[in-house]
């Protein structure tokens, strides 16, 4: 299934001067539990729609936010998301994420997206990566740092999809969001301390953002631009359309156009 994440495994900047991965510890980002507020079905012409809304903190804890899903399931397969992040206390500190995670099961390793690539970019580590289509692996798109961090990720993406060797694939569309795939869970990332430590695993993470968090200097340097800085002040709303196809009767250009509604 689809969760809401504002997780990141810490990057060395993130583990800086300021370390933001104990700020972020503190507010329950690594460990936020749903406490369920409200689920609602209804059924228009060939639509069903289904809101789940829910607050989110640590366990026996009071919540830090509130997250509003509303799932749009059209007759076509596409299922639209506007996903809704609303802060219920003061979040002084700038977020490593607003974003969602899924897990896809072993063999949708080929992955063709358009946005910047080939290598990874972030909001303030985007300009060498040029907009583009681009196709490459699961495997190939995870960055082996020494020591295993956020990684592999692309910015300004209008849709990625993930096709297995029989062509059936899973397609994400949105407004310029960030996204990344790994054979490894945030989790993992974060526990490891060198990369040598990790266990490769055969299903896949999918990590979908409205808005990625900066990557700074701080472990050697200032830190981002305030421009740049994901800050949670107020509610901040994400749509993506996501569309199930086989690429043999259809290719992932066009079932692009069609989650994109062109």
């Amino acid at each position: 299934g689809v969760q809401a994440n504002l997780w990141r495994a810490p990057t060395d900047n993130d583990n800086g001067f300021v370390n933001l991965k104990r700020k972020w510890e503190e507010l329950g980002l690594d460990r936020l539990l749903c406490r369920n507020e409200r689920l609602e079905a209804a059924q228009a012409n060939d639509a069903v729609t289904v809101t789940i809304a829910g607050v989110y903190g640590p366990k026996v804890m009071p919540p830090v936010l509130r997250i509003t899903q509303v799932y749009t399931v059209t007759g076509d397969g596409r299922v639209a998301l506007e996903i809704t992040y609303a802060p219920l206390k003061e979040i002084s500190d700038y977020l490593p994420r607003l974003g969602l995670r899924m897990a896809l099961p072993a063999g949708f390793e080929r992955l063709i997206w358009q946005g910047r690539g080939p290598w990874e970019s972030y909001p303030d580590k985007k300009t060498g990566a040029l907009l583009g289509r681009y196709e490459s692996t699961v495997d190939a798109t995870h960055e082996p740092y020494v020591r295993p961090q956020e990684n592999g990720a692309h910015e300004d993406t209008a849709f990625a999809a993930l096709l297995n060797n029989r062509g059936i694939g899973l397609l994400a569309a949105g407004e310029g969001f960030s996204f990344s795939a790994h054979h490894y869970t945030p989790e993992a990332l974060t526990a490891a301390q060198h990369t040598i430590e990790l266990r490769r695993e055969e299903d896949i993470t999918l990590l979908i953002d409205g808005a990625m968090g900066p990557l700074g200097t701080a472990s050697c340097g200032p830190e981002p631009e305030m421009s740049d800085r994901l800050y949670l002040k107020e509610p901040r709303a994400f749509r993506f359309t996501f569309l199930p196809f086989d690429a043999q009767a259809l290719d992932v250009d066009t079932a692009a156009k069609a989650a994109l509604g062109c």
